[in-house]
């Protein structure tokens, strides 16, 4: 396994109710003693130090003694979401749906073996109450088939932060395909985040019991029951999340309720000072077959992008150009673990000259024929060489869209005016579901979706 580095880091277990539990550890021969309570549970906080090991710990209690070997001190990250944060190295298979570099990271993955480690949280909702424990599981070394079968997301993550900082690291990951944000909540920590925020009969709908569909739990607070209790409090760095395809629909509130997911989930850790980093992922385009190019998931990604000012010490990757046509899960996951990794590389680890995120919108400014977009300084925005910055187009009061020419010049955008508009009421860059669009900043980070207007979905 991987333990936090620098940390208390919690071991804890089940012993005869009221007995002694002594754990020693081999990197300081520190020896900690205490009891179970009248159920059996114990719970120690071992103090860790700088990255390094191989080490062990022996933990025992009368004539019984378990001895756990092989673990490094490094850096933990915790990984959940739906499908996108599932998705194997080795791809979802049964859909014939690909990850990119696939097999010369699952050959590579041996050379890993004593710098990351793997442990994935088996399925287990829990829609009464929540779990102490869970029915399976085990710490896996990096090599072919554990890399196989990691999250994808998990693993390149932690394979760019072990590249960069020479640090163990060890990914946690817990995720579900097609679920929504709602059964990751504790379930009253759900109910009193939607108050207000939808009907008073879908209130009740939504915090009541909601059978399972194809297999997948829709309970709120089901899988923080069942895959995120048993795990909480095991010592981290922080959380990346890739999640809201479920959510889609949601689009003038999902914002709040990863505020107070995030929220909820660092006190359960015991951070209550919103240190821990959480790191997530905007959708990425998709577009059925058949379906007409619409904006729906535009109004989405741009509520997700809102929750980063509601939550501190959190920040997105973007999906922009990695995606899209009829396939939701992209292959391109590198690509993203890689704006994942710069900003934890950026933030929390300090590797200097790394200027990581995602370039905004400071100020928008309607100039005769064109728009003036200014981005965020520093960014220094482009498109892929030889190609012609696309992405944007602009509409009058009678909101039909038109493409727009532009041009990109460090952080400013300037966008020309289509003939077909002869007042120009809104700008948009990449808002619909399967947008064509191109810029990005010098380290790889897409420019989210925006618009200029404030009209709804349903207009």
């Amino acid at each position: 396994m991987v333990l936090q580095q620098q940390s208390s880091a919690p071991i804890w277990g089940w012993a005869a109710p009221e007995s002694k539990i002594v754990v020693k550890s081999s990197w300081d021969s520190r020896t900690y003693t205490t009891r179970s309570d009248s159920q059996g549970a114990w719970k120690v906080a071992v103090e860790t130090p700088s990255h390094g090991g191989p080490y062990s710990l022996k933990i025992s209690s009368g004539r019984e003694q378990i001895e756990l070997k092989d673990i490094l001190i490094g850096e933990v990250w915790v990984c959940s979401g739906q499908s996108n944060m599932e998705m194997p190295i080795s791809g979802f298979l049964q859909y014939s749906q690909p990850v990119e570099e696939s097999l010369e990271t699952c050959l590579a993955a041996e050379n890993y073996g004593d710098r990351i480690r793997i442990f994935g949280v088996p399925r287990n909702p829990a829609t009464e109450a929540p779990k102490e424990d869970l029915p399976s599981g085990e710490w896996r070394r990096a090599d072919f088939a554990s890399c196989a079968s990691c999250s994808a997301i998990a693993y390149f993550f932690a394979q760019y932060v072990n590249d960069f900082t020479h640090i163990p690291v060890g990914v946690i990951y817990s995720a579900w395909e097609g679920t929504a944000i709602s059964v990751w909540m504790p379930r009253d920590c759900h109910a009193e985040a939607l108050k207000g925020l939808v009907s008073e009969q879908e209130y009740e709908y939504r915090t009541g019991q909601i059978k399972p569909h194809k297999g997948r739990p829709r309970t709120a607070g089901a899988l923080f029951n069942g895959m995120i209790n048993p795990i909480k409090g095991y010592a981290a760095r922080g959380f990346l999340w890739y999640q809201g395809c479920t959510n889609k629909n949601d689009n003038t509130f999902y914002d709040k309720l990863q505020a107070a997911m995030v929220e909820r989930w660092r006190k359960e850790w015991g951070d209550n000072e919103g240190k821990m980093p959480f790191y997530y992922v905007l959708i990425a385009p998709f577009l059925r077959n058949g379906a007409e190019n619409g904006f729906s998931r535009g109004y989405f990604v741009e509520n997700q992008a809102k929750a980063a000012k509601l939550v501190p010490n959190s920040a997105y990757a973007c999906t922009e150009g990695l995606g899209g046509g009829a396939c939701i899960h992209p292959a391109k996951k590198k690509q993203v673990s890689r704006q994942l990794a710069l900003l934890a590389l950026d933030n929390i680890y300090g590797v200097k000259s790394i200027d990581s995120g995602v370039a905004e919108v400071v100020k928008t400014t309607l100039k005769e024929n064109k728009y003036i977009v200014e981005f965020t300084e520093g960014k220094h925005l482009m498109a892929p060489p030889g190609e012609k910055v696309m992405g944007f187009e602009i509409a009058g009061e009678d909101r039909v869209f038109y493409p727009a020419k532009a041009k990109i010049w460090n952080n400013t955008a300037t966008v020309y005016i289509p003939e077909e508009v002869a007042t120009p009421h809104s700008l948009r860059y990449s808002f619909r579901d399967n947008p064509v669009s191109n810029i990005h900043t010098h380290l790889g980070f897409p420019v989210a979706p925006f618009r200029t207007d404030d009209w709804e979905l349903s207009n």
